[in-house]
Parts: structure tokens; sequence; C-alpha cells
């Protein structure tokens, strides 16, 4: 029987080229995340899949406002801190420990906090989740509640870090953000024998049953956030 063209011969080539159809991640996977996390963070964490996958696209919606999932085609939503009741399926993907710093120009015009009674008297660059003051915990887990008044309050960690790198108060900020300004000396941690409770990093879908692209992208922040921002 003649050999009808366009038809692979070998059984298993074929087989494999199956098989590497099925396993290919095809299409776009839209992230609504913080605008903290959607530079850097989500680089690191998805360049890999998207170098092993070249059919799989991102798009991704930076923006700290909780947007409808449903309504605007979301697939995965990136959340910090405690969620709300919600018909919404969470992930929790890791967590991130939070660190108090300041700039060296800032201490040497204020004082460097010595207790947590001192920062009562600072000035401070705080976000929403410090409405109601800073718990913090000493290493024999006793606990340290701290109220003071906000300079500059902002729903976003970026602006707040560039208002304590330009030595106008203290800020609570996610470890691995401020890594490089730590190492710099740009930022001086602050009561390092204190802590504040790290904060949870999950990841929203609107189903519990997600297409396989949007499950190994959340595998693929799990393994980021779990590891690399871990406390």
């Amino acid at each position: 029987m003649a050999r009808v063209p366009g038809v692979a011969a070998d059984p298993e080539r074929t087989e494999l080229r199956l098989s590497e159809v099925r396993d290919a991640l095809l299409g776009e996977v839209r992230i609504t995340a913080p605008v903290g996390m959607a530079g850097q963070p989500l680089a690191l964490a998805l360049s890999p899949l998207l170098q092993a996958h070249p059919g799989l696209t991102i798009q991704i919606i930076a923006d700290d406002e909780k947007r409808d999932l449903i309504a605007e085609r979301i697939d995965v939503a990136l959340r910090v801190g405690t969620l709300p009741d919600s018909t919404l399926v969470a992930r929790k993907l890791g967590q991130t420990r939070m660190l108090l710093c300041a700039a060296p120009a800032y201490l040497a015009r204020k004082g460097t906090p010595r207790t947590p009674a001192d920062l009562a008297t600072h000035d401070w660059l705080c976000g929403d989740m410090l409405g109601n003051g800073l718990l913090l915990f000493d290493e024999k887990e006793g606990e340290h509640r701290v109220r003071f008044k906000a300079k500059v309050l902002c729903n976003n960690v970026l602006p707040l870090r560039q208002f304590a790198l330009a030595g106008q108060g203290i800020s609570l900020q996610p470890e691995g953000e401020i890594g490089e300004d730590l190492a710099q000396g740009r930022l001086l941690e602050l009561l390092p024998g204190f802590r504040v409770a790290p904060m949870e990093i999950h990841a929203i879908t609107p189903q519990r049953e997600i297409p396989e692209k949007v499950r190994r992208v959340v595998e693929a922040l799990r393994s980021y956030f779990g590891t690399t921002m871990s406390s």
C-alpha cells in the first residue's frame, strides 16, 4: 500500500507529538494583583513558565482595588492580608514578613526608637491595614500595641516606601521588596527584637475547578511566594 503523504510513518513519533500538544499551555491567563506585586514578584514567579510554554500569554491588571473577577473575566486575583467572606475560592500561596523601617536621615533627625512605646511619638507612613494601630510581638510572645496618627496615609506600599526613602517617617514594608534598600543602607530595620504578624498571600479564583493553564500559573505563584517571601 502506498504511503499517504503527510501521515507520519513512525507511530511513536506521532504519539510524542500528540503528547507535546496535550502538555502545552496555550492561551491567555488574566491576573489582577496589587501594584506592589505586579512588577518584580510576578516577573520572577512567572518567567520560567512563560519560557517553557511559548503559547501561554499573561495579562496583568495592576490595581489595589478589588475587581469583579467574574464580570471582568479575571482568572486569578492576588490578595494580601485578611480575606473577607466570599463565594470565591482562596488558595494560600505563602506569607511575607513585614518590617518596620526608616531612612537614616529621618532617624538622625527624629531619633531611633528603642522600644515599642517610642514609636508613638514618631511620624508614620502607613496604609489602611494600620488604621487601628500596630501590634508587635517580642521574643517571649508578649504583645505591644502602638497607636499613632499617620503623617502620610496611602493604600499602596510603593508611595509609602518612597516617602520613607525621602526621610519622612517610619513605614511597614514587605521584607521581600526592600532587600536591596536594606542592603544598600537606604532603609534601616527598626526594633529587630520585635515582629509584626506576617501578611498572608492568597490566589483567588472564581471557581474551584480551573483550567490547566490557570492551575499551572497558581502553582508557579505558590512556588515563588512560598519560598522567597516566607518568614
